[in-house]
């Protein structure tokens, strides 16, 4: 599960925080000794433009599952429907969360000097 941040095109410092889930229980996943923690980010401009980030532990020792990212200038840069999975690895393999979507929306234009 996911929760859904409120953003608009250029916005960063906003909080991004995803749930890890186990498929066959649908219970969290611990993070703990997790080697990798990644999210990927798809704009939606045209399908193939990919934003993968470092992910951290959002509530340490990670037993609940949630990976936190906090956008950066320049990471949202278009307006739709952005779509994200998360990756992780441990020394026993590695695994995909399942895709999730959330919404970016546009702006007014700023006037012009």
């Amino acid at each position: 599960m996911t929760v859904r941040p409120d953003m608009h095109v250029g916005d960063w410092g906003t909080t991004f925080i995803m749930t890890v889930n186990n498929r066959s229980t649908n219970k969290a996943l611990s993070l703990q000794g997790t080697l990798t923690r990644v999210l990927l980010f798809q704009s939606p401009q045209d399908g193939t433009e990919t934003l993968a980030v470092s992910a951290d532990i959002a509530t340490p020792p990670g037993t609940d599952g949630k990976l936190k990212y906090v956008f950066q200038e320049g990471d949202i840069d278009f307006p739709g429907t952005w779509q994200v999975q998360g990756l992780v690895q441990t020394p026993d393999g590695q695994w995909h969360t399942d895709i999730e979507t959330f919404e970016v929306g546009e702006n007014i234009p700023e006037p012009s000097s």
